[in-house]
């Protein structure tokens, strides 16, 4: 019984090839081949469009990091400047809206001590949609040591990598704003939730005195670096690729 579906089949191929050749005559073959050859195209441009699909979200991914522009960060001063000196003054501005450049010279010695120099090298800011980015160059050893982070991690642990941080940025109290740090990545490495700590830790561990000190009082998350702003400042958002820094009321 099991023979039959397969004659049917070539009865079918049979019946198929002769009204080809009687409708064709002499140009069957030619014909056929044409068939076969635009079926062969369809078929590989679907394979095509399917390895397409399968990279579509690595390609978005460079093609987003290729759109922010990294303004490099160190720490010219002991002080924060620019725009927050100006909403601290009597009579400032109710709220003061920065870019990248003006973030890294308001910032600058906050946001260097979360990426520490006795650990990260060439470190860069990078402002995006809702998103602040750090980046710097790590060795991976002094990263990840000989435990858990870099067995879990797997890959070789010697050598030098970029490190880069994606979050934003809230109001933990006030002088002190959190860095929420939403993904991680070493290299081309996206470094899973549950290590996140591990990494942050690791990042404070190095921190110079001003970093270790913004984290005294109430816990914060585990997933969050800190950060000492002026008091003047109530509150913070990042929209359209900039910061609102928002002035306390004078009491």
């Amino acid at each position: 019984m099991g023979c039959f579906p397969r004659i049917g089949c070539l009865v079918s191929l049979a019946v198929l090839a002769a009204v080809g050749a009687w409708w064709y005559g002499d140009r069957f073959p030619v014909v056929a081949g044409r068939v076969a050859a635009k079926a062969a195209g369809t078929v590989a441009k679907a394979a095509e469009d399917a390895g397409a699909r399968l990279t579509a979200g690595d390609s978005a991914r460079r093609a987003a990091e290729a759109l922010r522009r990294w303004v490099p960060l160190a720490a010219p001063s002991a002080r924060p400047g620019g725009a927050l000196v100006r909403l601290g003054r009597r009579g400032g501005p109710a709220y003061v809206s920065v870019g990248a450049d003006s973030l890294a010279v308001a910032l600058g010695p906050a946001l260097a001590a979360m990426l520490p120099s006795g650990l990260v090298t060439d470190r860069a800011l990078a402002l995006q949609g809702e998103r602040l980015y750090l980046r710097g160059v790590v060795e991976r050893s002094d990263l990840l040591g000989a435990g858990a982070l870099a067995s879990l991690l797997g890959g070789v642990v010697e050598g030098r990598d970029t490190l880069l941080l994606e979050g934003g940025l809230t109001l933990a109290r006030p002088g002190v704003l959190v860095y929420k740090v939403r993904a991680i990545r070493l290299g081309a490495v996206a470094v899973p939730d549950p290590l996140h700590p591990a990494v942050l830790v690791r990042l404070r561990q190095e921190a110079p005195g001003d970093g270790r000190d913004s984290a005294a009082g109430p816990p914060l998350p585990e997933d969050a670096l800190p950060l000492r702003i002026p008091a003047a400042v109530a509150d913070v958002r990042i929209a359209d690729g900039r910061v609102v820094f928002y002035r306390a009321v004078p009491r």
